[in-house]
């Protein structure tokens, strides 16, 4: 009878330490964040001569934007990042029309990051509807949209992740666990 009693207790510790790991993993992945870098780039096809031009900042993907696009002109307008979490969400507001893009990571999956980026218009006539676009992207990839009208050209957006910063290294002290540019 006291056997029994250990083996029905012995269950039930195997059951809590499943729980309480299920719940740690759980927890863990809740607070893994990644850094989201997004940039707005205005792409056009009137340039001062005949040669592509690429903003500086752009140049680790300049090859990437000059053979995928028709565009002679790639100028970068805004730069943000901003450190979030699976279901939160970061947003910018786009330059001249005030219409806004929002970047909603949905999970981490590795190294991988899965998400939903939404193009909201400035104004929500039949014309401007906003459009809900579900990417991935790795470390080393990067997801453009395009196709937003804006004077001379379009709207490209550049969406990057990397990895949050780990709480207590030097660079986290520096610029926060959170950071957000």
């Amino acid at each position: 009878m006291k056997a029994g009693r250990l083996g029905l207790g012995g269950r039930w510790a195997v059951g809590a330490l499943l729980v309480l790991g299920a719940t740690a993993a759980a927890a863990q992945e809740a607070e893994q964040r990644r850094l989201i870098h997004t940039r707005v780039v205005h792409a056009s096809v009137t340039a001062p001569s005949r040669e592509v031009w690429v903003d500086p900042s752009l140049r680790l993907i300049s090859t990437k934007l000059t053979s995928q696009f028709p565009y002679r002109r790639y100028t970068l307008l805004q730069d943000v990042t901003q450190s979030l979490g699976v279901d939160e969400m970061g947003s910018i507001v786009l330059p001249a029309d005030g219409g806004s893009v929002e970047v909603r990571p949905i999970a981490f999956d590795g190294k991988r990051t899965r998400m939903v980026v939404r193009l909201v218009p400035a104004r929500a006539d039949l014309g401007n509807r906003a459009v809900q676009i579900k990417a991935e992207t790795s470390p080393r990839g990067t997801v453009v949209i395009g196709g937003m009208p804006h004077p001379n050209g379009t709207l490209l957006i550049l969406i990057q992740q990397h990895e949050a910063l780990p709480a207590g290294s030097a660079a986290s002290r520096v610029f926060g666990a959170s950071p957000q540019y």
